[in-house]
């Protein structure tokens, strides 16, 4: 919340009309609730980046708790399906061009980080989501999927985070492939 909190603020210094709501996305209800927000505030929606990501501890399957594992796909994967569910249902009543962004990985494509196979398998279901929302959804609801390298984010350990690219170079290289509508957004490669 105390993130959300800062982007408004800054929006506002920038002189942008921004508003906040606290979402769980892992909660479909939440979803419901941030989609009638976003249509109260703003009368219409344009673009939906279902950005919402975690990743648990580095364990093998055999060893990763499956209370863990339901909380990964809980957040990356349900959270990204209610997201584009809602979201598109309202996009396709509204009937205007929109567009829905998913926000992938390079781990979609393949697993580059030891022990972390719930995240990257997380991520595969990202991709499949996305490829099938992308055939369902009338043509005027572009659809995409995001896909960075390793990005320098609150995700990661602080010392891990110097590795990354810089959130802003990385939002400003996915903002441009969005904005033309390119079905996938990539940034860097990093593994």
């Amino acid at each position: 919340e105390h993130r959300l909190r800062e982007a408004v603020d800054n929006l506002a210094a920038m002189e942008i009309d921004a508003h906040a709501c606290v979402c769980d996305v892992s909660e479909p209800h939440s979803v419901a609730q941030f989609a009638d927000f976003a249509w109260d505030q703003c009368g219409r929606v344009d673009v939906v980046l279902n950005n919402a990501g975690i990743s648990v501890p580095h364990r093998p399957v055999v060893d990763l708790p499956f209370d863990e594992l339901h909380k990964v796909f809980g957040v990356n994967f349900f959270g990204v399906w209610y997201g584009a569910a809602i979201f598109g249902k309202r996009l396709i009543a509204q009937g205007t061009p929109a567009a829905i962004y998913n926000l992938g990985s390079e781990n979609a494509f393949f697993s580059s980080v030891p022990n972390s196979t719930a995240y990257m398998a997380s991520k595969h279901a990202v991709l499949g989501l996305t490829e099938g929302l992308r055939r369902e959804m009338p043509e005027f609801i572009t659809v995409g999927l995001v896909v960075p390298g390793f990005v320098s984010s609150e995700m990661h350990q602080p010392k891990m985070r110097s590795l990354g690219m810089d959130t802003d170079q990385f939002v400003a290289l996915a903002m441009k492939q969005i904005r033309a509508g390119e079905p996938y957004v990539v940034s860097h490669a990093y593994n």
